[in-house]
């Protein structure tokens, strides 16, 4: 991948956390109603403390945080950082602020950019390489976003919405009478098997045998929320 392609790439998965977060009001950032649950705000400093540890820190000579703090705050389990927040406690913090955990985000994407356009030919192969594994890493923060967020709003009495006003993405679509579709079993293949970005647990490509089973004809859906 060249640089203006990772840079780009790095920007529109930075932008989709900022998205995701856009209907919350600030209140909304901060609860955490169960362990298993993190805030919204913490999330957003997780994977931007991820960048300036796992990067900056070590490409960029004299790297000057942006907090000295925050690595003890926003690490999650990463021993070889150090010590962090207990994982229940993350909804006990109204500081820092998500004005400044926006601007920590701000911070992070600037030097990252100034990174990927700089770092040296001979060790780009595997800087890149480590630049697409923390982008998948903050996809699965976005995932985990979403459901997060489906869990805090949920545990209000007062019933909020994600989103108040659905009409705008134009959700409805003609959806077929349910049915149940057979599918014969037997033995199958399973594992990556192409040249792109995996995850080491989605290989190696093995046999398995499956069962019959059956299959609905339409996915359970809420309608394609991600062209917000």
């Amino acid at each position: 991948m060249r640089r203006a392609e990772l840079r780009q790439a790095f920007l529109d998965v930075r932008k989709r956390s900022a998205l995701i977060c856009a209907p919350l009001k600030t209140e909304d950032y901060i609860p955490q109603p169960i362990e298993d649950v993190s805030p919204p705000k913490w999330h957003l400093g997780h994977t931007s403390w991820f960048y300036e540890a796992v990067f900056l820190e070590k490409y960029i000579s004299g790297y000057k945080p942006f907090h000295p703090r925050f690595a003890f705050i926003f690490n999650s389990y990463y021993d070889s950082f150090g010590v962090r927040v207990d994982r229940p406690l993350r909804g006990t913090l109204s500081r820092p602020t998500i004005d400044e955990v926006m601007k920590f985000r701000t911070y992070v994407d600037e030097q990252m950019c100034g990174l990927i356009d700089t770092v040296q030919e001979d060790g780009w192969d595997a800087f890149c390489d480590l630049v697409i594994l923390a982008l998948n890493h903050e996809q699965q923060h976005q995932e985990l976003l979403l459901t997060d967020l489906k869990f805090i709003l949920a545990c209000n009495p007062l019933r909020p919405a994600y989103l108040d006003n659905l009409d705008h993405l134009n959700l409805r679509v003609d959806v077929p009478k349910a049915k149940l579709i057979a599918f014969a079993g037997g033995v199958c293949e399973m594992g990556y098997t192409g040249n792109g970005f995996h995850y080491d647990n989605e290989g190696p490509a093995h046999r398995v045998y499956v069962n019959d089973f059956k299959l609905q004809n339409r996915l359970v859906t809420i309608g394609n929320i991600w062209h917000l």
